[in-house]
C-alpha cells in the first residue's frame, strides 16, 4: 500500500492556525485525513515555533491530522556521525530527547540523516561507522515507542549518497526496524536512473521524499512543476512494483503564498493527484 503524506516543510515549516484550518477544510483527494511528517527542530528552544508540539498533539488527538513520520533534526550539534566522541554522544542525547517528546504523536517512522556535510574523503569510512554506531544506540528508543527508522539518501558529500553506503548502514539491522528513505531530489545528476535506483533499493525502501528539481542539485519544487526533470510515470511505476508498504512524503519549499494557506494545501493535493495519474500538472 502507498501512503501519501506531506512534510510540514511544504506548508512553510510552521503549522500555523490558518494552515491547520486549511488541512481540516480540504482533506486529501485520495481520502482520509492528512498524514504529516513533523519537524521537531521547529519547537526546540532555538527553533522558530517552540510552542507547537502541544498543538500537534491536540490536532492528532482530534483526528484532524495523523503524524506519519518524525524528521529528526540534522546538521551541527545534531550530527551523530561526528568523529568527536563527546559531540557524537551529545547528538545522541539530543535525539533521544526528541524521540521521547514526539512519542505521544504516535508516528510509526523516524526519518534520520546519517551525517551533515561536507565529508572529506579520508574521513568517509570512519564517519560511516559512527553513523551505524549511533543508529544502533538510538534504535532501542525508537523500538520502545513502536517506531522504525528511515535512513535518508542524502546529496553531495553526505554519508548515504549512494546505494552501497545506504545498504552498509541498514544491513546490520532488521528490515522491520531500519529501512531506506529515498529523496528523489538527492540523486543529483542521476535523475534518469531513478526507476533503476528504486528497483535496487526496493528490498529496504520504506519511504520517499517526493519533489521535483533541475537534475543538477536539490530544488524541492512541487512534483509536476513545469521546470522539473523527473519522469513521474516511470518513478511511480517503479514505486508500485516495490511490493510492500511505503510512505510517499511530499517535501518541498512552501508550496504557495504564506497568506493563502488553503491555496498551499490545494496545490499540494493537486501535486499528489498528478503523480498518482489522477490529475493534470499542478499550477
Amino acid at each position: 500500500m502507498l501512503t501519501y503524506a506531506l512534510s510540514v516543510a511544504s506548508l512553510g515549516g510552521r503549522l500555523t492556525d490558518g494552515l491547520t484550518a486549511a488541512l481540516k477544510q480540504h482533506p486529501p483527494s485520495h481520502g482520509g485525513i492528512w498524514d504529516l511528517e513533523v519537524l521537531p527542530a521547529q519547537w526546540q528552544l532555538d527553533g522558530a515555533d517552540p510552542g507547537r508540539l502541544h498543538d500537534y498533539l491536540r490536532l492528532v488527538e482530534a483526528g484532524v491530522v495523523r503524524a506519519g513520520s518524525i524528521h529528526l533534526p540534522f546538521g551541527g550539534v545534531w550530527d551523530f556521525s561526528s568523529l568527536d566522541e563527546d559531540a557524537r554522544r551529545m547528538a545522541i542525547a539530543r535525539q533521544r530527547i526528541i524521540i521521547e517528546q514526539c512519542a505521544p504523536l504516535g508516528a510509526p517512522q523516524l526519518t534520520v540523516h546519517a551525517s551533515a556535510e561536507p565529508i572529506e574523503p579520508e574521513a568517509r569510512e570512519a564517519r560511516l561507522k559512527q553513523a551505524i554506531r549511533s543508529i544502533k544506540e538510538l534504535l532501542p528508543y525508537a523500538r520502545c515507542h513502536g517506531m522504525h527508522m528511515a535512513v535518508e539518501w542524502l546529496p553531495r558529500t553526505c554519508i548515504g549518497n549512494k546505494e552501497e553506503e545506504l545498504f552498509a548502514i541498514v544491513e546490520p539491522f532488521s528490515p522491520d526496524e531500519v529501512g531506506i528513505l529515498l529523496d528523489v531530489n538527492h540523486v543529483m545528476t542521476r535523475y534518469a536512473e531513478l526507476p533503476a535506483i528504486i528497483g535496487t533499493l526496493a528490498p529496504r525502501l520504506i519511504a520517499f521524499h517526493i519533489s521535483d528539481y533541475d537534475g543538477i542539485d536539490e530544488r524541492h519544487w512541487v512534483p509536476g512543476d513545469s521546470r522539473g526533470v523527473i519522469d513521474w510515470r516511470g518513478v511511480m511505476e517503479a514505486i508500485r512494483a516495490i511490493g510492500h508498504d511505503v510512505r510517499l512524503i511530499v517535501e518541498t519549499g512552501r508550496a504557495g503564498a504564506a497568506d493563502d494557506p488553503a491555496g498551499i494545501v490545494r496545490r499540494l493535493d493537486a501535486s499528489l493527484a498528478y503523480i498518482r495519474g489522477d490529475g493534470p500538472r499542478p499550477e
